[in-house]
C-alpha cells in the first residue's frame, strides 16, 4: 500500500487484555474456493493545526498481503492479485488452506510484514516501538460475512496518525548534515499492543506505556524549508495526546518540534511546514565510569556549577514555579510541592504524615525507570542520554581509588565534589545545595548535602517502595560521602545528571 505521508502519534491508555470470543463450531466444511475482493481504500478526513481537511490517500498493491482470521479463530491470509485501476478494488487470492461456508464471520487485518502465522488465538500483536526505514507500518481493520461464496472487505484505519507534511529546519541541518533518527516521544505514549475481537469486531488493545516510537533513517539534510526525501512513517493506535517529534543529525545536531494536540481515532492529522527547533544536547564530559559517560551538567542546568532542575522520582514535570538556594515555590497545581499526592504515578493512595506510600508503579525492589518515566529520555528522546542507575553512579565514585582521578571536595567553595581526570584535565562535578524536602516551615532546599536520583527502585522498612539515590554531604566546609546510594521516598525533589552508554567501537 503505498503511502506519502510522514506519520506520528501517542496515547496514554492502561493496560488491558483481549478476551477470545468463542462462538459455535461450524456445521459445514466449507470451500476454500471463495471469491474475495478488497475494496478501494477510503479517503480519511484529517484535521490540521488550523482546522481545515487534508487528504489521505491509498492504493492497493500485489505486494500486499492481508490476514485475519474466522469466528472461530482459523487464521487466513490472501494476496492481492489484481488492482483494478479504476475502482482501485483489489482481487484475492487464498494462501492458506482456509475453507469458508457462507455466513461465516470474518476478521481481516493490514498490518505489513506480518502473516497468518502471527495470528495466535483469534489475536494480532503488533509493535511499533522501533521501526525500520524501509517498513510502512500501517494498521487497518475489516469486518465482513461470507455470502454467496464471495467476501469484500471494506478497510478502516484503526489507528490514529499524524503526518509531518515539509518540515521546516534551521541551518544547522545544512552543510552534509544528514538525518540519522526520527523519534516520537511523550510521557503516556504507546506503541504496542494486541488486535482482537470485542463486541463482535476487531479491535486494538493497547499496552501500558512505555515505549518510545524511533526510526533510523538516512536523509540527506535539506537547505532551510524543504522537506524529507523519503517519508518515514510512525504510527500508533488508537487515538490520544500528540507528544514530540524529534530528529538527530549525525553531527549530533538535535531538533523537535512540540505538537500539543489530540489526534481523533481512526483520523489522519496534518502538520505541514512546521518549524523544528534546534536544542542543545548535553555536553559529554568524555568521563566514562560504570559503562556510561557523563554529562557536564545537570539536567536544567548549562555549567557544571549550575544547579539546574530538581525533579521526583519517575516524574517528569517541573512542579515550582520558583527556586532559589534556599526555598521552593510550588506550582498552582502542587502548591505543597515535594509531597505524596494521591493519584500521581509514584502514589496512588497514601494519608499525608503516614510512613509508607503505596505506588502504582515499580513495586519491586531492582527495578529501572521506563523509558516513559525517564525525564532525561524525555527531554532529549533518541539521542542515548539516560538518567544513570544506582551502580553507575557508585562506578563514578569508585573512580576515587584510581591512580588516574583525582578527587576534589568543595573545589572552589562551590559545595561540590569533583573527579577529575589528571591526563588533560577532564571533570565530572556533582553540586550540592540542591535536593528539597517538605517540612514543617515548608519547602526547603538543604544547604548541606547534594542529591542525585538514579534510575533504580528499592525498598525500605519505614519508606516502603522507594528509589535510590547518590548523596554528598557538606561538613566543615569540605564535600565527603559520594560513596554509595541512600534509599527515599519517591516525591522527594532532587538533581538529575544525564549520562549516555559508550559508544562501541
Amino acid at each position: 500500500m503505498k503511502k506519502t505521508l510522514f506519520c506520528i502519534a501517542a496515547i496514554a491508555v492502561a493496560a488491558v487484555s483481549c478476551q477470545k470470543e468463542v462462538p459455535a463450531p461450524e456445521t459445514s466444511a466449507g470451500t476454500t474456493d471463495i471469491k474475495a475482493f478488497a475494496e478501494a481504500v477510503s479517503t480519511k478526513v484529517a484535521l490540521t493545526e488550523d482546522g481545515t481537511s487534508h487528504n489521505m490517500k491509498a492504493s492497493w498493491e500485489t505486494t500486499d498481503v492481508i490476514i485475519g482470521f474466522k469466528a472461530d479463530g482459523t487464521a487466513f491470509q490472501f494476496a492481492v492479485t489484481a488492482v483494478d485501476p479504476t475502482t482501485g478494488k483489489a482481487t484475492l487470492s487464498q494462501t492458506t488452506g482456509t475453507a469458508f461456508t457462507d455466513g461465516d464471520k470474518v476478521y481481516a487485518i493490514y498490518n505489513p510484514g506480518k502473516t497468518s502465522a502471527d495470528i495466535s488465538e483469534s489475536s494480532l500483536k503488533v509493535d511499533f516501538s522501533k521501526q525500520t526505514a524501509d517498513v510502512v507500518p500501517l494498521l487497518m481493520f475489516a469486518n465482513a460475512t461470507v455470502a454467496g461464496g464471495t467476501v469484500s472487505f471494506q478497510f478502516e484505519n484503526a489507528a490514529s496518525i499524524v503526518g509531518v507534511n515539509a518540515p521546516v529546519y534551521p541551518g544547522e541541518l545544512t552543510d552534509g548534515k544528514k538525518v540519522i533518527k526520527v523519534t516520537l516521544s511523550g510521557p503516556t505514549i504507546v506503541s504496542a499492543g494486541t488486535v482482537c475481537v470485542e463486541g463482535g469486531k476487531l479491535v486494538f488493545k493497547a499496552d501500558a506505556p512505555k515505549n518510545f516510537i524511533e526510526k533510523s533513517v538516512s536523509l540527506e539534510a535539506a537547505a532551510s524549508g524543504a522537506g524529507f526525501t523519503t517519508d518515514p512513517v510512525y504510527i500508533v493506535a488508537p487515538a490520544g495526546p500528540i507528544a514530540k517529534l524529534s530528529v538527530l543529525d549525525n553531527k549530533s545536531g538535535f531538533f523537535e518540534y512540540t505538537i500539543g494536540k489530540s489526534a481523533e481515532a481512526g483520523k489522519y492529522y496534518d502538520i505541514k511546514g512546521k518549524t523544528f527547533t534546534k536544542v542543545d544536547l548535553p555536553t559529554n564530559t568524555t568521563i566514562a565510569a560504570g559503562g556510561v559517560e557523563w554529562a557536564q551538567a545537570n539536567l536544567g542546568g548549562k555549567a557544571s556549577t549550575d544547579a539546574g532542575d530538581i525533579y521526583r522520582w519517575s516524574d517528569y514535570r517541573i512542579i515550582y514555579t520558583n527556586k532559589t538556594s534556599s526555598t521552593i515555590t510550588g506550582d498552582e497545581g502542587h502548591p505543597n510541592g515535594f509531597k505524596d499526592i494521591v493519584g500521581e504515578i509514584y502514589c496512588t493512595s497514601v494519608e499525608e504524615g503516614t510512613t509508607n506510600s503505596t505506588y502504582s508503579k515499580y513495586n519491586e525492589t531492582g527495578l529501572s525507570l521506563d523509558p516513559v518515566d525517564d525525564v532525561v529520555m524525555l527531554t532529549y528522546p533518541g539521542s542515548g542520554w539516560r538518567m544513570p542507575a544506582a551502580d553507575e553512579f557508585k562506578a563514578l565514585a569508585n573512580l576515587k581509588n584510581d591512580s588516574n582521578y583525582t578527587v576534589n571536595k568543595n573545589p572552589n567553595g562551590t559545595c561540590s565534589l569533583q573527579y577529575v581526570r589528571n591526563s588533560d584535565g577532564a571533570s565530572v562535578l556533582l553540586r550540592g545545595n540542591h535536593p528539597c524536602s517538605k517540612s514543617t516551615a515548608g519547602l526547603d532546599m538543604a544547604i548541606n548535602m547534594g542529591r542525585y536520583w538514579t534510575s533504580s527502585s528499592t525498598s525500605d522498612p519505614a519508606k516502603g517502595y522507594a528509589a535510590q539515590y547518590f548523596k554528598i554531604t557538606i561538613s566543615g566546609g569540605s564535600a565527603s560521602g559520594g560513596t554509595g546510594t541512600g534509599v527515599q521516598k519517591r516525591y522527594f525533589g532532587y538533581a538529575i545528571r544525564p549520562v549516555k552508554p559508550v559508544a562501541a567501537e
